[in-house]
């Protein structure tokens, strides 16, 4: 991969973004996470799915979808989003039904 031009990483003035890129070499090459897809956080203890809105290929991050506060104020206004590291995202792919076994004879569903 390419590194970033140098012009892109430079700042202008105080209200432009900083540009956080990873070295090239550490950059992901082939995504399989895109926007539309739903994904698990690994180390989450709630298990709860995220749907995927961008992602940043300088920084490998992900970002998704923010949850809505139930007792907020402003009702105009959308919910934050938040960004995660790609090594921390699974792709949630659906459920599955696994066979019954001697052991347990009902199937069972795994996601």
């Amino acid at each position: 991969m390419l590194p970033i031009p140098k012009k892109f990483l430079k700042r202008f003035s105080i209200r432009d973004p900083i540009v956080k890129a990873v070295r090239p070499r550490d950059r992901i090459k082939y995504w399989n996470i895109v926007p539309g897809d739903q994904i698990r956080l690994l180390g989450d203890q709630k298990n709860t799915l995220h749907e995927v809105l961008s992602i940043n290929r300088f920084s490998n991050r992900v970002f998704v979808k923010g949850q809505a506060n139930t007792g907020a104020q402003d009702t105009g206004k959308l919910p934050p989003s938040k960004n995660y590291s790609y090594s921390r995202c699974q792709l949630f792919l659906g459920n599955y039904e696994l066979s019954p076994t001697k052991k347990r004879p009902e199937p069972k569903v795994v996601p």
